[in-house]
């Protein structure tokens, strides 16, 4: 098992791993601007192991953290994880990060 970090991913990212490995994504976010990313789904073949939300320097409100997901990729083949940037009373969302794996 492998950890890969995927810190600040653009739309559209590949990234090769092997059955078992971690996958570490980080996106910068403001929550409290009500902007967050969500993780939608994860695919079939793909599980989060944990997810947490790092605040920024709380000495200044307003400044922007991260929010992180540890994925595990449990099957071979190839995975899209789609991470949406959004408030969560809007139907719609700011931006969209799609990362395709592809496992071995």
């Amino acid at each position: 098992m492998t950890t890969i970090p995927i810190a600040a991913p653009h739309d559209g990212q590949h990234v090769a791993a092997q059955v078992g490995d971690v996958l570490d994504v980080v996106l910068a976010e403001t929550a409290g601007s009500g902007f967050q990313w969500r993780l939608a789904g994860p695919p079939a073949g793909c599980a989060v192991a944990g997810e947490t939300r790092i605040p920024g320097d709380v000495k200044h409100p307003g400044q922007p953290g991260s929010h992180r997901w540890q994925v595990v990729v449990g099957a071979a083949g190839k995975h899209t994880l789609t991470f949406a940037l959004g408030r969560g009373w809007e139907d719609d969302s700011r931006q969209r990060v799609a990362i395709t794996v592809t496992v071995n």
